[in-house]
C-alpha cells in the first residue's frame, strides 16, 4: 500500500479494510483453473488485475493468469493505450495478448452497442479451452444498466443487469467487482500506485450511458447518496426473481409433454392465465432461438411474433421472420415452430432409377427400395416442385388441387415448395413417398415396390 506519511490509524484500517475486500471479492475465482482478464488499461480492469495478480502472487488463486486488450482503433491514442497495457503487464510478469478490431460506425445500433459486440466476440476468439473471460465491470456500471434498462422498457431479465456469472463461448464469465463501487476502486488504486488511463470518450455525453454518469448519477446520488449500491441490489433481486420465473416456466413446459422441442401447440396453453401464456411463448421461442441461432431476439420482435403470431383469431398460416437471429417463426394450424429458411429446391431433374438410387433434396432423400427392379418397368423419371394449377387423382378417379392436397396430408406451407413431385413423361405419378393411386406407375408394379422418402430436415413432427 501507498499510504500518507501522517496517516491516521483509523486511516490505516480503514484501507486494510478496503484492501481485504477486494481481496475477497476476486478469492471467489480460485475454482478457475485458467483466467484471462479483460483489460483496457483503464481504472477498473487496472484494479482487478492488480487483485488477482496480488492474489496469485500470495498462492490463494491457483489458476493461470493472462491480460487480453482489444484495439478497437476508435480513438487516436487507441495505440499507445496497448502499449501502456503491454508494459503494465511486463512489469507485473503477466502474459499480454492483444486483437485489433474494426468496430462498423453505421451497423444502425450505435457506435457503443457494435464496439460491444465486436469486443465480446473478439473475447470469444481469443479464450483457450477452459479458460474464463473474467471482466471489470463495478456496481456504478450495475446502477447505470439498470437505469438504461428501465427506460427501455425492459422486464425483469433486463432489470436484472449484468450477472456475477455466466455461460460464454462454451466457456464461463465473470464479474467479481460488481458488489464494489468505482469509489473503492480508484480508493484502492491510489492506495497501491497504480497507473491507469482515461478514455477521453468518457466524457461524451452523446453516449447514452456517459450521459447517466455525468449528468443524472449525480444528482441521484445527491438526494440519496447510496442510489448506486440500492440499484444494484435490486438487480440482484430482479436476478433470482427471473431465475425462479424460468425455473417456473420450464416446469411449465416439461408438464405439457411436447412431442416436439421446435413446435408448441398453442391449444395446451389456455390451462393457463394469459400473463403465464406470455411467459410460457417468450421462454420457448427465446430458447428456440438461443439454440438455433446463439442469439434470441429483441422486445420488439417478440411482442410483434405475439400479435401477430399468438393473439389472433385468425386460421390462416402466417409467418415472420426475426431478423436479428435469421430465423422464421411459423404459425400453422394453431402450432408455432421456429425453423431456418428453407434452401430454394433444385430445378426439375432427370432420375434414371438404375443409375442413380438417391435423389438429393433440400429436405432430403427419394429412392426405391429396389431400383433395379424399378428400372425394368420405367426407363426414365424426372422430379420437379411446385407446379401451380396441378391436380392429383384420387382412390375415386376424381381430381383435387395440390394445394388441396398438401392441406388433407398436414404437409406445412413452408415445406410444400420442396415437396418432390415424381412425373412419368407428364403425368404425375407420385408425390414424395405416395403413389398417385391408379397412375401409370402403379399399374406398372409400383405398389410391389416402396418409394422411400426420407426426410432428416423436417423436424416438424408432420
Amino acid at each position: 500500500m501507498v499510504l500518507p506519511r501522517h496517516a491516521t490509524a483509523e486511516s490505516v484500517q480503514a484501507a486494510a479494510a478496503l484492501d481485504a475486500r477486494l481481496l475477497a471479492a476476486c478469492s471467489t475465482l480460485q475454482t478457475q483453473t485458467a483466467l484471462a482478464v479483460g483489460f483496457s488499461g483503464g481504472l477498473d480492469s487496472t484494479v482487478l488485475l492488480h487483485v488477482l495478480h496480488r492474489l496469485q502472487q500470495q498462492g490463494l488463486c491457483q489458476a493461470s493468469l493472462r491480460a487480453v486488450h482489444i484495439h478497437h482503433g476508435l480513438q487516436p491514442g487507441a495505440d499507445h493505450w496497448q502499449q501502456h497495457c503491454a508494459d503494465i503487464c511486463a512489469a507485473w510478469h503477466l502474459p499480454f495478448v492483444a486483437q485489433q478490431v474494426q468496430v462498423p460506425r453505421a451497423s444502425g445500433r450505435g457506435l457503443e452497442a457494435a464496439a460491444r459486440e465486436v469486443r465480446y466476440a473478439a473475447f470469444a476468439t481469443l479464450l483457450a479451452t477452459g479458460e474464463a473471460l473474467v471482466l471489470a465491470q463495478h456496481a456504478d456500471d450495475q446502477a447505470e444498466t439498470v437505469l438504461l434498462n428501465l427506460l427501455r422498457g425492459s422486464g425483469a431479465a433486463g432489470l436484472a443487469a449484468m450477472p456475477m456469472q455466466r455461460a460464454f463461448a462454451n466457456r464461463t464469465l465473470l464479474r467479481p467487482l460488481l458488489h464494489l463501487t468505482r469509489a473503492e476502486l480508484l480508493a484502492y488504486a491510489e492506495l497501491h500506485g497504480l497507473r491507469w488511463l482515461e478514455d477521453p470518450s468518457n466524457a461524451n455525453t452523446a453516449f447514452d450511458r456517459n450521459y447517466l454518469r455525468q449528468q443524472v448519477m449525480p444528482l441521484l446520488q445527491q438526494r440519496w447518496p447510496a442510489s448506486t449500491t440500492s440499484l444494484s441490489r435490486s438487480a440482484t433481486l430482479l436476478a433470482d426473481a427471473n431465475s425462479v420465473l424460468a425455473e417456473v416456466v420450464q416446469a411449465d413446459l416439461v408438464s405439457l409433454q411436447l412431442a416436439f422441442a421446435n413446435r408448441l401447440p398453442l391449444a395446451v396453453l389456455t390451462q393457463f392465465s394469459m400473463a403465464r401464456q406470455r411467459l410460457l411463448v417468450q421462454h420457448w421461442l427465446q430458447s428456440q432461438l438461443l439454440a438455433l441461432a446463439g442469439q434470441g431476439c429483441t422486445y420488439q420482435e417478440w411482442l410483434r411474433c405475439w400479435q401477430q403470431l399468438v393473439a389472433t383469431d385468425s386460421s390462416a398460416y402466417r409467418a415472420l421472420p426475426v431478423a436479428a437471429a435469421q430465423l422464421i417463426v411459423h404459425c400453422w394450424r394453431q402450432c408455432l415452430y421456429v425453423l431456418p429458411p428453407l434452401p430454394a429446391p433444385p430445378s426439375a431433374l432427370r432420375w434414371q432409377p438404375a443409375a442413380q438410387t438417391k435423389l438429393p433434396l433440400p429436405c432430403g432423400e427419394l429412392h426405391w427400395l429396389d431400383s433395379t427392379a424399378m428400372a425394368n418397368e420405367l426407363a426414365e423419371l424426372h422430379v420437379a416442385f411446385a407446379k401451380p394449377g396441378l391436380r392429383v387423382r384420387k382412390a375415386d378417379g376424381h381430381h383435387q388441387s395440390l394445394q388441396h392436397y398438401y392441406q388433407q396430408q398436414g404437409i406445412p406451407p413452408w415445406l410444400r415448395p420442396s415437396v418432390p413431385l415424381l412425373f412419368w413423361q407428364e403425368e404425375l405419378v407420385a408425390i414424395g413417398a405416395d403413389v398417385v393411386p391408379n397412375s401409370s406407375l402403379q399399374q406398372r408394379g409400383a405398389s410391389a415396390q416402396t418409394l422411400l422418402w426420407q426426410r432428416p430436415l423436417l423436424l416438424c413432427g408432420w
